[in-house]
């Protein structure tokens, strides 16, 4: 290859790694959330890709001091609750590597203001 061939291949190498550079963040970015139905995104804390969702609001009660979704109790001054930025309720759940209990960890509850 004589040095004019390899000097016009720089810009195109150059190019093609910041092509390469710019898919690995997008899909970096991606994988660590997703949004919520109203547009927000779920904290990457929060969530796995899809470990998030709206929830119907008959779907949570309060009792003396804490809210309870499904097999939930959570405290109101659980570290896990969040402020929610529309006005749903919103619950991040994750399960263990290798469990196949179904049971499901909280990491997450989106409460709505005032609520």
């Amino acid at each position: 290859m004589t040095m004019a061939a390899n000097h016009s291949l720089k810009p195109l190498a150059t190019g093609l790694a910041a092509l390469l550079a710019i898919a690995v963040v997008a899909m970096a970015d991606a994988a660590m959330a997703h949004d919520a139905p109203s547009g927000f995104q779920y904290p990457p804390e929060c969530c796995n890709d899809q470990d998030c969702a709206q929830i119907d609001p008959g779907e949570v009660t309060t009792g003396t001091g804490y809210y309870i979704w499904k097999d939930h109790h959570i405290a109101f001054s659980s570290p896990r609750i969040r402020q929610s930025p529309d006005i749903h309720f919103h619950g991040c759940e994750t399960g263990h590597w290798g469990d196949t209990s179904g049971m499901r960890e909280l990491t997450c509850f989106f409460v709505p203001q005032g609520m």
